[in-house]
């Protein structure tokens, strides 16, 4: 290091002031500076008059070039010298911070280049120690290895990112198509109908922006991924070009940035898989426009309940593939109502009327449910308010119950209601139509026709099955419960008394599956009849998730449960006319 200010200045004076290289051919002129031949004789040109000094603007005899031979000997000298100190630099490399002694050894533990006094320490002294030779030609083999794998996940995204963008395209001129035809069939009676087109066209207005915000979205992730991974093969590109040494510095955080690369997957576009089939429905319509048409204002309500139903039908089709992959889209609004109280009187259990939302719905984001009971989407938009309806639907894995274990139930009968009849082993329960002789303890349900099973679980991870029988549009519910909910008076199904459960009741007038949530109850919709239901219990993350176990999919997910350090059981709703069973 002290030598390197004179060999710096050793270089510059054998320097030609014009082209910045090493002197070739060096002459002098009267001013006494030196230039290349070839460079002094470029810039004065063909010019028979005198000239000037390039460097000191003095005049000069243009002919008057004196070669200094002895300057030409010395410059080849300082170019081997040069040679010879590169080639020195790099083979000595860099030496130990500690010990001052050349970097020989390189320890595959801490993934580090070591003297060979590190080498004997105690810190190094159990460690495995190879020759820094041996360790560059192994991690370089590594690297080439994660480079490759990158390039080829690189090669994905953008493929991934083509096929996204073509399809998406193929739905807008589909959702185009549509549009048109029907603003045809509403021309013979626009003045009629003008509200209903403007809803039909809004709703495809919304499947235009599904569309385009999942492309979007998919666009950006993809984009993001690519960046990640452009940066990181430039990082290892460069890397490949340094000497050993240099290459070995920070192995292990380079291997570990490359290993995480390594394990994530390429993600397809995520359009809800019932997006296609609720464009194609709407070319179903038309046959409903024409009745509408033919009969004007007589079958305009009919027609329009009509179509009210198809579009609820393509709703119940529209499901979710991961619930990591989340597009958080505005969905119908549910109006709240008075809570939910089954009773034996009413076994229809009905509630405020539920209403489509007009504005703001749209179909497939993935929704969360907070402590309360209410229902948030994943990255909420601040013109998305809460209690907005939610479709939430995705396929579970072999892996998703993870370490979970699962838990045989017995119903408690000293939690059941009066009415409930439940079998010699505890496994089933139905709602009969005679008040059994019961005592009335402080654990009974009364008047609610609810049971609690006799497990109790805290700190756990739990999962059970429920059968769902008897008649079809009966009323029932299953779920998990604190220990300290009301047994007395109209309790009703919500996650602030402590309940947090699903199940199909009448809601207003429509009847279906439902997620208790609060204030609003939240509408989940399938494409066939729940038979066999898993409910999932984690304690700590205070999560309680429901499976349809015969369609392999997630119905719902409570999550930030509130279970104040109790414990919790399972919970049974059983309404005139159902029967579960464990």
């Amino acid at each position: 290091m002290a030598d390197e200010g004179p060999v710096q200045n050793l270089c510059e004076e054998t320097t030609c002031s014009i082209c910045l290289e090493y002197f070739t051919d060096p002459v002098i002129i009267d001013c006494g500076h030196i230039f290349c031949q070839t460079c002094i004789t470029e810039a004065w040109g063909k010019l028979d008059q005198d000239a000037s000094c390039p460097q000191c603007r003095e005049p000069c005899q243009q002919r008057n070039l004196r070669p200094n031979r002895q300057l030409a000997s010395i410059v080849e000298i300082v170019k081997k010298f040069s040679l010879q100190m590169a080639r020195g630099s790099e083979a000595l490399g860099r030496v130990c911070e500690r010990h001052q002694e050349p970097l020989k050894l390189f320890c595959k533990d801490d993934q580090d280049p070591i003297c060979v006094v590190c080498d004997k320490s105690k810190e190094h002294r159990d460690h495995k120690v190879i020759p820094k030779e041996e360790a560059f030609e192994e991690y370089q083999g590594k690297i080439l290895h994660h480079l490759e794998f990158l390039n080829e996940q690189r090669e994905e995204i953008l493929s991934s990112k083509l096929k996204g963008g073509n399809e998406s395209q193929n739905l807008l001129k589909q959702t185009d198509m549509e549009r048109q035809k029907i603003m045809a069939d509403f021309q013979q009676s626009h003045q009629f109908l003008e509200e209903q087109e403007r809803l039909l066209l809004a709703q495809l207005k919304e499947l235009d922006d599904e569309i385009k915000s999942c492309e979007d979205q998919h666009t950006a992730k993809l984009s993001e991924e690519m960046s990640s991974i452009d940066d990181l093969i430039k990082e290892l590109e460069e890397k490949q070009k340094q000497p050993a040494t240099e290459f070995l510095q920070n192995m292990r955080s380079i291997l570990e940035r490359c290993n995480k690369n390594k394990n994530k997957t390429i993600d397809a576009i995520v359009f809800p898989p019932g997006l296609k089939e609720q464009i194609d429905k709407f070319s179903r319509m038309h046959p409903f426009l024409e009745k509408a048409t033919k009969k004007f204002k007589e079958s305009l309500e009919e027609v329009q309940n009509k179509a009210d139903s198809l579009l609820l039908s393509s709703r119940t089709e529209s499901v979710q593939q991961d619930e990591e992959r989340s597009c958080s889209r505005k969905l119908q609004r549910v109006s709240s109502g008075d809570s939910f109280q089954p009773s034996l009187r009413s076994a229809s259990m009905r509630e405020g009327d539920v209403r489509t939302g007009r504005q703001g719905s749209s179909l497939g984001a993935l929704w969360r449910v907070s402590s309360a009971g209410s229902v948030m989407p994943s990255s909420t938009p601040e013109s998305i308010q809460q209690g907005e309806m939610c479709i939430m639907r995705e396929k579970s894995n072999s892996g998703r119950l993870g370490k979970i274990e699962s838990v045989n139930i017995v119903l408690d009968p000293e939690t059941a209601n009066h009415y409930l009849i439940l079998s010699e082993d505890g496994k089933s329960v139905r709602c009969g139509g005679e008040r059994q002789n019961l005592p009335d303890s402080r654990k009974r349900f009364d008047p609610k026709t609810y049971v609690l099973g006799s497990e109790r679980f805290r700190a756990v991870r739990k999962w059970w099955e429920v059968e769902v029988g008897g008649e079809k549009n009966a009323t029932w519910a299953v779920g998990v419960a604190r220990e300290s909910t009301p047994r007395k008076g109209q309790v009703s199904l919500q996650p602030s008394v402590g309940i947090w459960a699903v199940g199909k009741a009448m809601v207003g007038s429509l009847y279906g599956l439902w997620a208790f949530t609060a204030p609003e109850r939240t509408p989940l919709l399938l494409n066939h009849e729940l038979r066999k239901i898993r409910v999932t219990l984690d304690y700590e993350r205070g999560s309680v998730g429901f499976f349809d176990v015969e369609g392999d999919v997630l119905i719902f997910t409570f999550l930030e449960a509130s279970f104040f350090g109790e414990e919790i059981r399972p919970f049974f709703l059983v309404g005139q006319g159902a029967e579960l069973s464990c």
